[in-house]
């Protein structure tokens, strides 16, 4: 005999609970599963339908929990407040909320972050995550993260490098909800290309790196998805002779999407009186090396990013094409 709490403990999910409980009884011997709360004992054959409504039960209250703490990180993240989860470079202290409480924050540990920058320098040097990732290993930094003997790790993996480096908060921004759980019942994480708000604050802490070093690390890894090593190639304008006007492209090059070569066009034809190299440097790309879509907030400290409707997208064309209700300026 299995004794538990309460269905609830047992399964949160119904046909997890019906195939467990039927499971248990084809053994030989059977195991009978005893609920006290409930006073359920599934070696009675009047406990069948009784146990199947209670496993409903159990799970819609599963389902209702699930999406009370997705309104909850729904709240949090619209008004700036983030997870604070461990990364390389940073320590977790805690400081006051002003509310009486304390909330959690990235203080830069010296150590790490010059392994940090030493990583950006090297691939905007040319390095493949392959070849940083191995002086690294050869060197024994560890990791920060923990072998199965408890021992540092300081196995360098090229994968985890690059995720690594796709991180946001080394320029000191932030940007939630990056990935969602479709479905209560499973709890596996998706990777969220839209469906769910994502919320970015820009320079929420201590930097490690520029940004225009992180912008140009983001350019180097999505051209790399092509074929691509080497160093950055910055984007230029030829401003005299018989190719005045024209930009330079490298075939090889896949850093930069239409919509940079389209500003840079527009800034070559006089169209937009801005400086290329500013903009491409100091512009927020968070969302794995590219813009985000979507809506300031009210809290002015966030903005939403995932599939607009019609009239949403109406109101962005418009704000652009008048300037930014904040400070005037087209580009923010």
């Amino acid at each position: 005999m299995i004794i538990t709490k309460a269905v609830s403990r047992f399964a949160r999910n119904l046909l997890d609970c019906i195939g467990y409980i039927e499971e248990l009884s084809n053994l030989n011997p059977p195991v009978r599963v005893f609920f006290e709360q409930e006073g359920l004992d599934t070696s009675v054959q009047t406990s069948g339908i009784i146990l199947f409504v209670l496993a409903m039960v159990a799970e819609e209250e599963s389902h209702m929990k699930s999406e009370a703490m997705l309104l909850s990180l729904e709240w949090r993240f619209s008004r700036g407040r983030f997870l604070t989860p461990a990364l390389f470079g940073y320590d977790k202290i805690e400081v006051p909320d002003g509310f009486g409480g304390k909330r959690k924050m990235l203080d830069i540990n010296p150590q790490e972050a010059k392994v940090v920058k030493w990583m950006y320098a090297m691939l905007l040097n040319g390095s493949t995550p392959e070849e940083i990732a191995g002086v690294l290993t050869e060197l024994q930094i560890p990791t920060g993260g923990r072998r199965k003997d408890g021992s540092p790790n300081t196995n360098w993996m090229p994968g985890g490098l690059v995720s690594l480096m796709r991180n946001e908060r080394y320029c000191g921004d932030v940007l939630a909800r990056k990935t969602y759980t479709p479905n209560f019942k499973d709890h596996k994480a998706k990777k969220n290309c839209g469906k769910k708000n994502k919320y970015f604050q820009a320079d929420h802490h201590e930097a490690i790196v520029t940004r225009a070093v992180w912008n140009a690390a983001q350019r180097i890894l999505n051209s790399r998805r092509f074929g691509h090593e080497g160093s950055y190639l910055p984007m230029q304008i030829i401003d005299k002779g018989v190719l005045a006007g024209f930009i330079s492209m490298n075939r090889s090059w896949a850093g930069f999407d239409t919509e940079d070569y389209y500003r840079a066009s527009q800034i070559a034809m006089g169209l937009l009186d801005e400086d290329l190299e500013d903009d491409l440097e100091n512009e927020y790309l968070p969302d794995g090396g590219h813009r985000l879509a979507g809506l300031i907030d009210d809290h002015g400290i966030s903005q939403i990013a995932r599939e607009l409707t019609e009239a949403e997208q109406q109101i962005r064309d418009q704000v652009q094409d008048s300037g930014c209700g904040r400070c005037g300026h087209r580009s923010c």
